[in-house]
Formats: structure tokens, sequence, C-alpha cells
């Protein structure tokens, strides 16, 4: 009886392995993609750009909600350019009146590189102004890259004369028409300066100052304070006298 019921469950493992040989293996649905996330047309320097356009235009509380309510991943180059009209119909801020602290993030060129206007002093009291800035993206000569350029004339605001831009790994093209010798020891002293000191390899002493902005009309300062004597207490030379500050 014993050897019988032996016989029965082998005989019945046996069936079910023949069954499980010949069954058609049950085939599984492919697992669907993973949903790829959506895509953001702009650049970096484009939100960057709006950012700052936002910032420019309104109080600081204001322009972060309008800037974190932008959804990046619906808008493209119709809505960016319709963005950017928009923004540039609405008047600035004055300066004064623009929350320092959250306006526009610096820009993040390629390998850390500084932008901004610096003043480059030399021990013989001579200096040069030197300018790093990105190209509005609405410009037709290379938009959206940094360009640098020196101050050729009294206008600190418009009169600058570009001779250098920088690639996108971070180094730096000059041209060849307009560089200069002494243009490029002045971007040399911005680019080493250290808590706005740089040193020259014959052991000369170069005074670096990255421009601020008058407290009374906003202008830009690049004068150095031998030359503007109020420069230290952030005014121009015509509103230093004005407000009544001491030589």
């Amino acid at each position: 009886m014993a050897e019988q019921l032996s016989i029965d469950i082998l005989r019945a493992q046996m069936a079910q392995a023949v069954a499980a040989r010949n069954a058609t293996p049950e085939v599984q649905a492919p697992e669907a993609p993973a949903e790829e996330p959506a895509k953001v047309w702009a650049t970096e320097n484009q939100q960057r750009l709006i950012h700052t356009m936002i910032f420019e235009r309104f109080p600081a509380a204001q322009a972060k909600h309008m800037y974190a309510s932008l959804d990046w991943t619906k808008i493209r180059h119709r809505e960016f350019k319709a963005i950017m009209n928009e923004l540039k119909a609405l008047p600035k801020l004055p300066r004064n009146l623009r929350d320092k602290a959250v306006v526009s993030p610096e820009v993040s060129l390629p390998g850390d590189f500084p932008h901004g206007t610096y003043t480059v002093q030399y021990a013989d009291d001579s200096y040069k102004v030197i300018r790093i800035a990105l190209q509005p993206l609405d410009e037709d000569f290379m938009p959206g890259v940094a360009l640098i350029g020196y101050q050729n004339g009294p206008n600190n605001k418009k009169d600058f004369r570009n001779f250098a831009n920088v690639r996108p790994d971070g180094s730096i093209s000059f041209w060849r028409r307009w560089t200069q010798p002494d243009l490029e020891k002045a971007l040399v002293a911005v680019l080493g300066a250290e808590d706005g000191i740089y040193t020259t390899p014959e052991g000369d002493r170069v005074e670096v100052t990255k421009s601020d902005y008058c407290a009374k009309c906003g202008d830009v300062l690049t004068a150095p304070s031998t030359k503007n004597p109020y420069r230290d207490m952030g005014y121009g030379p015509e509103c230093g006298k004005k407000v009544g500050l001491k030589k």
C-alpha cells in the first residue's frame, strides 16, 4: 500500500513537471517606460535675464513671487519673447529702491568667471576700468556671450569698447584688432586679485575695486578714490558735494 502511494506521488510529480514543460510561458507585458522629466527650452542665462528684468522692475517680495510662478517647462521662444517685451515696456525701479540683498543672482559664467565693472589702479595713480558683462539675448552681436571691455571715454555707462569674450570653457578669446598689452595686464589683475589687491610678477601692487553705485543718483562709480574723494563714502564727485560731504 505504501509502495503504491509512493508511485502515485511520483506519477503526480512527473505529470506536473511535464505539464509545466509543455505549458506556453506566460508573456509578461513590457514595463511602461519611465516618464521623462519635462524639458526646459530656455537656457540658464535666459532664465537669469528674466530674473534680472523682474527684480529691476518690482519690489523684492513681489518679484520673488512673480519669478517663482514661471513654469519654464512651458515657456518656449514665443512665450520668452512675449515676457521680455512686457518687462521692457515697464520702467525700472530706481536703484536705491531695490532690495539689494535679493537683486538678480550672480551670473554664472564658465569657471566661476567674475562679472561686473572693475577699477584697476596702479602705483603711479593711473587706472583702467574693465567691464565683464553678458550680452542681452536680443542683441544681434554675440547674444548671451560674456564680453570684456574697457572704458575709453568720460561716460562710464556708454563709453566702453569690447576687446575680448569668454568662451564656454571659461578661457578668453582676445580680439586682435582691439587688444592692447595694458588691457591684458588690467584683466589679469582683475582675475588674479585677492581681497582687492594684485601683485604683479615684478612685485608691483595693483588695487582692484569692483564698482558700486552712487547712494544719491544711482550712477556707477568707477573713478578711484584718488580721483573721487567721496567714493569710499558711496557717492560720486558731484553728489558728494551736494550732500555736503567733506573731502
